[in-house]
């Protein structure tokens, strides 16, 4: 019985693998993709109280990299930090751009935030 158990679960485990492994496999474009005209932009915001600059960087699906500075960590600073944000994605967004997804993190000294949009067909 438990030699049937094993043999069992190895060949499970031997499928499972082989799913994930093949979940991984390039397609279309080289890049993930299908080949579509589909490109991503990176926006990453960091606020901090001076360890880094504070700033916005965007990564556009080029490789290029704009930044734009922003305020240092401070409280009276948070409103326009939060405007000049809102600014950058508005205009990623208005380039034919959609957010799929965000993610952010801090530390005593640092906000970091990432964007990531998706251009839309």
């Amino acid at each position: 019985m438990k030699n049937q158990f094993v043999r069992v679960f190895a060949v499970l485990s031997i499928f499972v693998i082989g799913i994930v492994l093949t979940s991984f496999v390039v397609s279309g474009d080289g890049n993930g993709g299908s080949g579509s005209e589909e490109g991503y932009v990176l926006v990453r915001t960091i606020e901090t109280g001076g360890y880094w600059p504070s700033q916005i960087m965007i990564v556009w699906e080029d490789g290029s990299i704009e930044t734009h500075k922003l305020k240092g960590h401070k409280g009276s600073n948070f409103e326009k930090n939060a405007i000049a944000i809102h600014e950058k994605l508005s205009a990623v967004n208005k380039k034919g751009y959609q957010m799929t997804s965000s993610l952010g993190g801090n530390s005593d000294n640092a906000v970091v935030n990432t964007y990531i949009f998706q251009k839309s067909n």
